[in-house]
């Protein structure tokens, strides 16, 4: 089992003493629109911290729809064409597709229509994932910060309807928190989790609060699961709250295994 952390470039340096296998990054850092030229050049400075850029999150820009009247699929098709090369460049292997704002239902718009719509761009991003040899991690979200796939059920039945090789789940614990489902929930996904989040109340790392992460972890551990664990939380003081998270986190979960 691999252990990560979501930070930004500026926290790069400090993940690998923290005690962190890998970072987490936002897909913002590819920076799709940028010329290849000016690309490299940030690629380069990723890169110079030696720390496995292996996972990214936020895989769309909080502007650009995936459901709705106003959808570019053109447009959507050459961002992710840039997005996957550059992930796949920096060394990634983990793509989560949560994109709460982007896939939120219009009033009034078919509901039908936007869950296939919403289903073409995942089938879009698995086979780019496929080509790069990544993974695409679908994420269901809270009910507060989205309108479509908010529980583990749906979220279980939409990737069974896709039947994508790359495709599978993310469970993020905030949204099964939020949404009040109890962690049993997690049992009727079988296999098809493939990436995890985690964090504690208020989006803290795990231990600083009284969430019941070690009875999460051993709920993985009941399932099978032996997938990457990502902390994504707040740092209010980034340097030693990376530290504590990462002592926290290796306490709280269980050793042996490898990510995909």
């Amino acid at each position: 089992m691999l252990l990560g952390c979501c930070v930004g470039p500026r926290e790069l340096r400090f993940v690998r003493d923290a005690g962190f296998d890998y970072a987490e990054l936002n897909a913002k850092v590819t920076k799709p629109s940028m010329p290849d030229a000016e690309w490299r050049a940030i690629r380069d400075e990723l890169l110079r911290n030696q720390v496995p850029l292996l996972a990214f999150n936020r895989l769309f820009p909080p502007d650009m729809s995936i459901v709705g009247p106003d959808v570019d699929m053109d447009e959507i098709a050459r961002y992710l064409a840039v997005a996957f090369a550059r992930m796949a460049d920096l060394g990634g292997q983990h793509v989560g597709f949560g994109a709460g704002k982007n896939r939120r239902v219009p009033d009034g718009f078919p509901r039908d229509e936007a869950r296939a719509q919403l289903a073409r761009v995942v089938r879009m991003a698995g086979d780019l994932a496929a080509a790069h040899g990544m993974w695409v991690h679908f994420e269901f979200f809270n009910r507060a910060e989205t309108n479509l796939i908010n529980t583990v059920e749906d979220a279980v039945s939409f990737v069974q309807e896709l039947a994508h090789d790359r495709v599978d789940l993310l469970v993020d614990f905030y949204h099964l928190v939020q949404n009040g489902e109890p962690v049993s929930e997690l049992t009727k996904a079988g296999g098809r989790i493939g990436y995890v989040h985690v964090a504690d109340e208020e989006r803290k790392w795990p231990g600083s609060g009284s969430l019941p992460v070690r009875e999460w972890f051993e709920v993985l551990r009941e399932i099978g699961y032996q997938g990457p664990i990502s902390i994504e939380c707040n740092f209010e003081d980034p340097i030693p709250e990376l530290r504590q998270a990462g002592e926290a986190i290796r306490r709280l979960s269980y050793s042996g295994g490898s990510g995909r």
